[in-house]
């Protein structure tokens, strides 16, 4: 079993950093320049008695908000790693059907389910400001929706599985 365990530990670790990888990357991405610019360009339309609104360059920081957004989705997302993590520390213990086991499966499940939801909500909401028509189902390929959903939906039913092993257990406990 401890083989296997560290077998599995490899493999979060390798995700994990793979994942900070890509947030890095996304936060190198956006250009800090245009959006210090932003503010000189707010208070130049003051002065014209313009809204940032109406303004051409609107549109292109609603698109740099938005992905500020996924960034923090991002950074949420590891979250779920890290109870993924504690989860891969409890089989290690060998302590399966506890409490705390049960409650990381429901914590994991509940951010992966979350993050898809809400990064699959904001690309729409990107699309829409800067009018492209794009596919639905681009978009959850190119984020890696389709994936995450179905491990966070695969978490919840081990969740239940876990709980009936837990009454199994303790009503086993009980007889002995």
């Amino acid at each position: 079993m401890e083989n296997k365990t560290r077998f599995l530990t490899f493999i979060f670790i390798w995700v994990f950093i793979f994942s900070l990888s890509a947030i890095i990357s996304d936060i190198i991405e956006i250009n800090i320049i245009e959006l210090e610019e932003s503010v000189v360009y707010q208070n130049s339309l003051k002065e014209n008695n313009t809204t940032f609104l109406t303004s051409e360059k609107s549109l292109r920081y609603s698109a740099y908000g938005i992905r500020i957004a996924q960034i923090g989705f991002r950074v949420y997302l590891l979250f779920g790693f890290f109870y993924l993590f504690k989860l891969l520390q409890l089989i290690k213990e060998e302590s399966y059907f506890t409490k705390s086991t049960i409650a990381n499966l429901k914590k994991v499940s509940a951010i992966f389910i979350n993050y898809c939801i809400y990064i699959f909500a904001l690309e729409v909401i990107f699309l829409f400001v800067i009018s492209e028509k794009e596919n639905i189902l681009t978009i959850i390929r190119h984020q890696n929706l389709d994936i995450i959903a179905i491990a966070g939906i695969s978490f919840s039913i081990l969740s239940k599985v876990f709980i009936k092993g837990v009454l199994l257990q303790n009503e086993n406990d009980l007889t002995i």
